[in-house]
């Protein structure tokens, strides 16, 4: 696993993604991420763009 960049939650539990990873992923304003969980992975979420 490789982490990519770090982020707090801030008020109402908003989130804001670092530059480096919207540029990795090619993300643009109205884009939708999705968060998962992995089996076996207990205690970690990923996160992918909706195709």
């Amino acid at each position: 696993m490789t982490v990519l960049a770090s982020t707090k939650i801030g008020q109402n539990f908003r989130v804001t993604l670092p530059q480096e990873v919207r540029d990795l992923l090619s993300l643009s304003e109205d884009d939708e991420i999705v968060f998962y969980s992995v089996e076996g992975e207990e205690g970690r979420v990923s996160f992918r763009k909706r195709s």
